[in-house]
């Protein structure tokens, strides 16, 4: 696991959320560009299916735990099982509640950045779900060959 580098930036990526955008072509625009950046930033992106989704309360608080199997990586490594979580505070935690059906059916493809829990000495998984479309997936390896620049590394050049 690479040691977190999470930043305020990486937030709106890395959602906790679903999306069910099955064909890119159609929304493209800021669809693309945040898939662009998702793709460039994550620590991992893998084709996974979610094996069980329960739903948890602690402290009059709810949250989703997805139990995600990895059927095959696109980049990064991981385990074969994957435990995604979404607290009710956050605005993701609506697009697991009203998909639950459609999450337990047909594969998906993870999105994960990991990121520094204050109150753990364990990294916490920041993720997003899109569907595992042939489209997303031509999208994603396209992006994967044509990485976007690092914006840690560009310069401004100025002529004298």
């Amino acid at each position: 696991m690479p040691a977190p580098d999470f930043r305020p930036s990486d937030a709106p990526l890395f959602d906790n959320a679903v999306d069910l955008i099955e064909a890119p072509a159609v929304v493209e625009g800021g669809w693309t560009s945040a898939l662009e950046r998702r793709v460039g930033r994550a620590d991992l992106i893998a084709v996974v299916r979610v094996d069980a989704l329960s739903s948890d309360f602690v402290s009059r608080r709810s949250s989703y735990r997805l139990t995600v199997k990895v059927k095959s990586r696109l980049k990064g490594s991981s385990s074969r099982e994957l435990v995604l979580r979404v607290a009710d505070a956050e605005p993701g935690y609506e697009t697991v509640r009203v998909n639950e059906d459609r999450l337990l059916e047909g594969a998906f493809v993870v999105f994960l950045k990991w990121a520094v829990d204050p109150e753990s000495p364990q990294p916490i998984a920041r993720w997003h779900l899109s569907p595992g479309s042939d489209a997303v997936r031509e999208k994603i390896d396209y992006f994967l060959r044509h990485p976007m620049e690092d914006e840690r590394n560009e310069v401004e050049v100025v002529e004298p």
